[in-house]
């Protein structure tokens, strides 16, 4: 199974959390998956994205890339939980 595989199967097993859910199936479980995938998919992405720009601005693109993940990330976790909250009302 490859590193992506792995991840987006930690983050498919995240989606089925329900309140009801003990720590370890709810969030330990899944984030392992994610971790164990996602760990290993760094330096080829940061390597794949600095690739093509000049060596003065890898520092740039690297930055700007890591960024973006953190920016994609909290955006997502804006609107699952808008989501959710929607559910539920």
């Amino acid at each position: 199974m490859t590193t992506g595989a792995l991840t987006a199967a930690g983050f498919l097993w995240q989606s089925t959390i329900t309140p009801d859910n003990g720590y370890i199936p709810g969030v330990l479980g899944p984030a392992i998956l994610i971790s164990i995938g996602g760990g290993p998919l760094n330096a080829p992405l940061t390597t794949t994205v600095t690739s093509g720009v000049a060596e003065h601005d890898a520092e740039a693109a690297s930055g700007l890339m890591n960024t973006a993940k953190q920016v994609g990330g909290a955006l997502g976790a804006v609107g699952l939980s808008g989501r959710d909250l929607t559910l539920r009302t």
